[in-house]
């Protein structure tokens, strides 16, 4: 699980991260570079579902997304 605190930003950082795969398919990208982001993403309801408190882990893996795909602003959907 992720704090109570963090879990409606947790839910809108996915759906944007979801929102840019759709984006990446209409401008064209590789089919590799979306499935890649769509395998990052993959985990993450992972750890909000989990019964032990994993809202530090949720941040540190968004944030290598984020870094990774070039989507810094997900972290500020996340961060407030």
């Amino acid at each position: 699980m992720i704090s109570p605190k963090k879990q409606a930003a947790a839910l809108k950082a996915i759906q944007q991260l979801i929102i840019f795969s759709r984006k990446m398919a209409y401008d064209r990208v590789s089919h590799e570079k979306i499935a890649e982001l769509l395998d990052d993403i993959e985990y993450l309801p992972t750890l909000i579902l989990e019964e032990e408190d994993r809202t530090d882990a949720f941040g540190k893996y968004l944030e290598g997304i984020a870094k990774q795909h070039n989507m810094e602003i997900i972290l500020d959907i996340y961060n407030g």
